[in-house]
């Protein structure tokens, strides 16, 4: 059994530029984190254990409110509903008010554990997908009623799920398949898919990101490279190395504020890339294993980097230029 951890949100703020949670003994990895884009939360999952943490870094000693459940993969917010909904292992999506931690809602979604979901910008949908090579879309405001299942969306498991923030009709997931696909939700369809011929090996995470006025993905594989699609092609229009070669690039995310992309990867490194010129402006490390989730704190421009022996928080200025500080370790 896990459990769930919520902080108080007590307009804590941090005067160090950098901080670093390190791993209590014990704990397993960090798999997933989100943040929220109005309150100093974020929710990340230590693989056995789903918590809220404050976005300023109140210590887990100041946690004050928890929820025992299941074993987790992936948690995401719902804002609009003041909800976090997690993909369980048991095949199952939870649904937990994130003001009490109370449990509001469960359901068997897939036959195979969930390996990511995605919130839909407006509509009242959840995305998931999950191992058993299936996504799935469903909608809160109906009882959760299955919208649609995209059976067999992939030859081998789905790694990562996202909605099109530039299309209300349009959705992109990659696969252990080596391929990436971007589809249409009314009605269901495959818009277009890379050519296997194309992947040089399993397509572990992607991100959209716009760049000179048009929509582009971000993929990660296990081969340790990135590569950037133009929504409209089915080529990868540039390869990005910097991470050291077969090594997994196990997260990709675009920043919202700044113009910049990274990629995390089991070498235990971050490579932040220019999202204009996709040069690499730096690659740094913080000692805490692999790299297993990024997520960029709304309105600011700091950054949560989850790993398998911590948490990171550091925020970037405009010219990407990183200041580290490593005074609050636990």
């Amino acid at each position: 059994m896990g459990t769930m951890y919520c902080s108080t949100d007590n307009g804590m703020s941090s005067s160090s530029i950098e901080q670093i949670i390190r791993m209590k003994k014990g704990f397993a990895k960090i798999v997933s984190v989100d943040v929220h884009s109005a309150r100093p939360w974020l929710v990340d999952i230590v693989f056995i254990v789903q918590r809220i943490l404050n976005s300023e870094f109140v210590m887990p000693d100041d946690l004050t409110r928890e929820q025992k459940g299941k074993t987790f993969l992936t948690a995401k917010f719902i804002e609009r509903k003041e909800w976090i909904v997690a993909g369980g292992c048991d095949y199952c999506i939870y649904v937990f008010d994130y003001n009490t931690m109370k449990k509001v809602h469960s359901f068997e979604a897939l036959t195979e554990q969930i390996t990511s979901l995605a919130i839909h910008p407006t509509k009242d949908y959840v995305l998931a997908s999950s191992y058993d090579f299936e996504i799935g879309l469903w909608d809160w405001e109906n009882g959760w009623e299955s919208v649609q299942s995209f059976e067999d969306a992939h030859s081998d498991s789905v790694t990562q799920v996202a909605f099109d923030p530039k299309d209300n009709n349009a959705f992109a997931s990659v696969s252990e398949d080596g391929t990436t696909k971007i589809w249409r939700i009314d009605p269901p369809s495959g818009r277009w898919s890379s050519s296997k011929d194309l992947a040089a090996s399993i397509v572990t995470c992607l991100d959209y990101f716009a760049h000179e006025n048009k929509q582009y993905l971000i993929t990660g594989s296990d081969d340790g490279t990135s590569k950037i699609w133009d929504v409209q092609k089915t080529d990868p229009v540039k390869t990005l190395s910097g991470h050291h070669k077969n090594n997994r690039v196990s997260t990709v995310c675009s920043h919202p504020v700044l113009p910049l992309l990274m990629t995390g990867s089991w070498d235990g490194t971050v490579c932040v890339w220019n999202s204009n010129s996709f040069r690499l402006e730096r690659t740094f490390k913080f000692g805490l294993g692999k790299v297993h989730a990024v997520g960029c704190i709304k309105g600011s421009t700091r950054v949560v980097i989850g790993h398998g022996k911590g948490l990171a928080i550091v925020e970037v200025d405009k010219d990407t230029k990183f200041m580290i500080n490593n005074k609050n370790v636990m």
